[in-house]
C-alpha cells in the first residue's frame, strides 16, 4: 500500500503505508500542488496544481504521462472515475472539468458554482460526480 502526497514545494512524494519509507518523488509542476489521487488500480495518480494543469504520472516508475491543461485558475481537487477512464477537476475558476485519461482529452466544462470548487468525488456508478464550494452548494 502507498501513500501519496502533493507539497507547497511543487512535487509529488510517494512513500510505502506499512513502512513509511520514502519512494519517489514526481516533478513538473510549476505551482503547489494541492490535490492528488491514485487511480482505482494503484497504477496511476492525477495531481492538480495551482499552475492550471492536471499531470498524470505512473506510479512504479514515476514518469509523467499527460499534462491536461484547460482552467483559467488554480485547481483545487481532483477524482478518477470509478473504472479510471475519467478524471474531475474542481477549480477556483467556479468549474468543474472532465477529461478521458487515455488520450488527455477535454471531454466537458460543468458550470453552476457561484465561487472556487474545493471538493470533486465520483458516485461509485461512476456517471455522477458530487462538487462542493464555498458558495455553501452542492
Amino acid at each position: 500500500m502507498h501513500i501519496v502526497s502533493g507539497s507547497g514545494d511543487k512535487t509529488i512524494q510517494l512513500w510505502d503505508a506499512a513502512s513509511g519509507t520514502y519512494l519517489n518523488t514526481f516533478t513538473g509542476h510549476c505551482g503547489w500542488v494541492s490535490s492528488v489521487t491514485f487511480s482505482p488500480d494503484g497504477k496511476c495518480v492525477v495531481s492538480g496544481s495551482d499552475d492550471k494543469t492536471l499531470r498524470l504520472w505512473d506510479v512504479v516508475s514515476g514518469a509523467h504521462l499527460n499534462t491536461l491543461t484547460g482552467h483559467s485558475r488554480a485547481i483545487s481537487s481532483v477524482a478518477f472515475s470509478p473504472n479510471g477512464t475519467h478524471v474531475v477537476s474542481g477549480c477556483v475558476d467556479n468549474t468543474l472539468r472532465l477529461w478521458d485519461v487515455a488520450s488527455g482529452a477535454h471531454l466537458s466544462m460543468l458550470m453552476g458554482h457561484s465561487s472556487s470548487v474545493l471538493s470533486v468525488v465520483f458516485f461509485p456508478d461512476g456517471k455522477h460526480i458530487i462538487s462542493g464550494s464555498i458558495d455553501n452548494t452542492l
